[in-house]
């Protein structure tokens, strides 16, 4: 059955959102359905049942793409699909990630370029893929992370992919302006999400200490705010906007320092030449109890 849009030959509006099945997507994918000026939500993720949760919660807006961001051959098919139907973007929600605790030398064969590929080039990708169909008033919204402005020793991976997101927002915001397109870095703290579960490893040392720590629906009202206010930059939560501060006037070393101790690491060396100690089998227990995620977290 054809939309209005289609019935009247005007080109159809839609709203892309990767990772739109759990957690911060599909609060975007909430947000998103109240818009007046979308005929679609183009709902992209990997897990059909949750795709089609979406099409119950929300209506039948809501247009499940079942896609793996990391294949290059789903992105080659993504935008030869952009291609035929040829819609009008109005909003590029980047939102699909993935993260892993523990030593980098202990990821699982592939795992770390597996990071960067969906947290990095699939951002990229999305991004070259839809610039054709948008014009004066489309956004994007790139999700980034309070990570992005600090090293994290056994979270390393990830935190340096979501400097790669800021990084390449706040650039494109620039290229972009005359085009009359927003561009926005949303960069919250801990979310109470499925990332978290999905993240956490047997690998010691550990990331045990989420704080602070919120649900994602504020951080997508406040996202999506901002980028209707032409906000290069969404930060939820004074704490977060206090440690974003502290990683900037404070040196790298010391940042690091506080990372290690608030994860109860205090013991591995932050700076050169300092003592470390560690367990004689070269791991450093956490002495901080591991998050217990409740039901809403695990969704």
């Amino acid at each position: 059955m054809k939309n209005k849009s289609e019935k009247r030959g005007v080109m159809k509006k839609i709203a892309v959102i990767t990772g739109a099945d759990s957690g911060l997507g599909r609060e975007y994918t909430r947000l998103i359905v109240k818009e007046s000026d979308v005929d679609e939500i183009w709902a992209l993720a990997k897990t059909p049942a949750r795709l089609q949760r979406l099409v119950q919660d929300f209506g039948d807006r809501i247009v499940p793409v079942e896609i793996d961001l990391t294949q290059l051959d789903a992105l080659a098919d993504f935008h030869r699909r952009l291609s035929l139907e040829k819609p009008e973007i109005r909003w590029l929600i980047n939102n699909a990630g993935i993260g892993k605790f523990g030593p980098f030398e202990k990821l699982e064969a592939l795992e770390a370029a597996w990071i960067v590929d969906l947290n990095c080039r699939a951002v990229v990708e999305m991004t070259w893929n839809c610039l054709p169909y948008m014009l004066a008033g489309s956004r994007i919204v790139n999700t980034a992370s309070q990570a992005a402005f600090q090293p994290l020793p056994y979270f390393n991976v990830y935190a340096a992919s979501k400097a790669f997101i800021d990084r390449f927002s706040l650039a494109l915001a620039v290229e972009l302006k005359p085009r009359g397109i927003a561009v926005t870095s949303v960069c919250p703290c801990w979310m109470r999400t499925p990332f978290i579960t999905k993240a956490q490893t047997s690998a010691k040392p550990d990331v045990t200490r989420l704080f602070p720590i919120t649900d994602p629906s504020p951080v997508a009202y406040l996202a999506l705010a901002d980028s209707k206010k032409g906000r290069t930059r969404s930060v939820y939560g004074t704490l977060t906007r206090l440690s974003i501060l502290g990683a900037k006037l404070l040196p790298v070393g010391i940042v690091m320092a506080v990372w290690l101790i608030q994860q109860g690491l205090s013991g591995i060396p932050a700076f050169p030449g300092r003592k470390s100690q560690n367990h004689a089998d070269g791991e450093q227990a956490s002495r901080l109890p591991a998050l217990t995620l409740d039901d809403k977290a695990a969704d």
